[in-house]
């Protein structure tokens, strides 16, 4: 009775892992069974299970046939469970793809077969079990030795391969599920491998603890899951990240009114954390401001704005003041739109709502009164060309932000009716590069927020950036029968943010390419003199008046058509230039092109 006393202490710890692996595989299975990484990763759990499991059936076991045949299945669930940690690695970092699914099974299938018939009717794993205060152990025999090797190599392969893939993985989402994944799976292959394996080798025999230490990869995996989408493929986790960098506050809810995905703009302005609003109702957030008109008694609501209920009517609304209440119980006023999502049968599944925070529009617009007040009709007039630049930039940012969106929209929809690895990559890689484009608009227009206490800087050769700008400039414009001309000298490498000064080039070289006709000629020169970066853009256009000089750098000034320009580039090269102490000439006659020469200090300290 003591006897069995012992046992059952020695085995809480496994059903302790049993339980938790058995968890995390139901989650799992009800997040998004059907994704390859996901098959692996639950083939993984269920070998942790029959690994923990059997143990604690060996460790209860009073005869000798009982204890080799749990044994057995023991040693073999936990083998099997290092292999598919391994497949589940090459899935998750990529390397396992359609295309080589049929060789990984043609080698996986034939290695569990021979494994399994050499463990359980031969006698090479182990001729017979000794007893110990915690349980049994294999006395090992050459399967042992054979089945540890390749253990081990399984799990040091997949450890290896998660570090690489975390050192070259640039998506922070990714980045950080590898780092996890590596930190916890790391800690049961060095400890087990030491107590299950190394130990065992030398004739040492001590508790196990690999099986147990399952739960905290489990337990590491597990937060991967829930903090930070592990189990999202790679386009979800890009058009997470796109939606996270949007500015304006973004809240998805489903057909009852109950929140089902927020964006970090919305999670910062009202001062929650996501797991506190996913599944709440929206009517926790959202009041009736003063453009919502009041519900009238005895209505059959699922919402108590009204809005919100023109909305699940089929309804699309815009630019309706709200008040959005924080965690604090502060009222913000908000501009509120939104728009119904439908299934594919045209029923209304949920509604997107976007607001824009409205305080510092009230407070300029306050200000404003006064100041129109004050100022002259010169002033008053002055401000309406400032709002009439807005309203161009905002009519821009909408068109160039529309195309690569349909892009995105178009490609999805083919690629779920493609069934041609090579076809579904290549629509995979115009997505990225429509994902890109819209990563670089949301930059663009954060760019005068900036603190330059934020901005990473790092040597760089200002030639091979004015190379790249060039080739992005001619990737994403119609330039015809334009041609360019490099004059480009060796130069000192200096200290600058690369995405800044793209944005500088950009910038000019399209300046030049608007202000030209079809057969104009753009020359692009570097050098250096007095420890100084001058950088030249000749083109061939129609010239700029001494008048419009003086102007050029001022916000919202163009000499373009309406439509088709804002007035903001050349103030944003000019902001970046006196960021890094830098200087912009401007050398132009009308009708005789335009030079403009940008100067940079070799040393800068911003």
């Amino acid at each position: 009775m003591a006897l069995e006393l012992v046992l059952d202490i020695y085995s809480v710890p496994s059903i302790i892992a049993l339980f938790i692996n058995f968890i995390i595989l139901i989650l799992v299975f009800r997040i998004r069974p059907v994704k390859i990484q996901n098959i692996f990763f639950m083939l993984m759990l269920l070998g942790f299970m029959i690994w923990t499991g059997c143990q604690i059936a060996v460790r209860s076991a009073t005869d000798v046939s009982t204890v080799m045949f749990w044994g057995r299945l023991e040693h073999l669930g936990g083998h099997f469970a290092s292999l598919f940690f391994l497949c589940f690695v090459l899935a998750f970092s990529g390397v396992y793809n359609k295309k080589n699914s049929k060789y990984l099974f043609s080698i996986i299938i034939p290695y569990m077969i021979v494994i399994t018939y050499l463990m359980f009717w031969t006698d090479l794993f182990a001729p017979t079990f000794k007893h110990y205060v915690w349980g049994y152990s294999p006395q090992p025999g050459p399967l042992f030795f054979i089945i540890a090797f390749f253990h081990s190599l399984f799990s040091i392969a997949g450890l290896v391969l998660l570090y690489l893939t975390y050192k070259r993985e640039d998506i922070f989402i990714i980045k950080t599920q590898a780092k996890l994944i590596l930190v916890g799976s790391s800690i049961p292959v060095l400890i087990g491998g030491i107590t299950d394996v190394i130990l065992p080798s030398l004739g040492i025999t001590v508790f196990e603890l690999a099986g147990i230490l399952t739960v905290i990869m489990a337990g590491f995996i597990a937060y991967a899951i829930t903090k930070y989408r592990f189990m999202f493929s790679r386009l979800e986790l890009i058009a997470k990240v796109v939606f996270d960098s949007m500015n304006d506050c973004v809240i998805v809810i489903d057909t009852t009114g109950n929140i089902t995905n927020v964006n970090k703009a919305t999670l910062n302005l009202l001062g929650y954390q996501d797991f506190e609003l996913i599944g709440k109702p929206i009517n926790k957030l959202i009041q009736p401001g003063k453009g919502s008109k009041k519900t009238n008694p005895g209505t059959d609501m699922k919402f108590k704005n009204v809005e919100l209920q023109r909305l699940m009517n089929g309804s699309n609304i815009k630019d309706v003041e709200m008040i959005y209440k924080t965690k604090d119980s502060r009222r913000i006023p908000m501009s509120f739109s939104g728009s119904f999502m439908k299934d594919k049968t045209g029923g209304i599944e949920g509604i997107v709502c976007v607001a824009k925070d409205l305080r510092e529009t009230k407070m300029h617009q306050d200000l404003q009164h006064a100041y129109q007040e004050l100022r002259s009709i010169q002033a008053k007039l002055l401000q309406k060309e400032k709002l009439a630049g807005i309203g161009s930039l905002a009519t821009r940012v909408a068109h160039e932000i529309n195309n690569p969106l349909q892009v995105i929209i178009g490609t999805t929809e083919i690629i779920l009716d493609e069934n041609d690895p090579g076809q579904i990559q290549k629509d995979g890689k115009d997505i990225l590069i429509a994902a890109d484009r819209i990563k670089e608009i949301v930059r663009d227009l954060s760019i005068y927020s900036r603190d330059a206490s934020t901005i990473k800087v790092q040597p760089w050769d200002i030639n091979r950036i004015i190379k790249q700008s060039c080739e992005l400039v001619k990737f994403s414009s119609k330039l015809t029968n334009i041609k360019f001309r490099f004059y480009l000298q060796k130069l000192s490498k200096i200290k600058v943010n690369k995405e800044e000064m793209q944005q500088v080039f950009i910038n000019l070289i399209t300046n030049g390419i608007d202000a030209m006709d079809e057969n104009g000629k753009l020359s692009i020169g570097s050098f250096e003199h007095d420890n100084l970066i001058q950088v030249q853009i000749t083109d061939t256009g129609k010239g700029i008046s001494e008048v419009d000089q003086k102007k050029i750098f001022d916000p919202f000034f163009t000499t373009k058509e309406v439509g088709k320009g804002t007035g903001l580039g050349l103030f944003v090269v000019h902001q970046i230039v006196k960021r890094y102490h830098g200087i912009i000439d401007v050398n132009s006659q009308p009708g005789k092109g335009t030079t403009i020469t940008l100067k940079l200090p070799v040393s800068v300290n911003i």
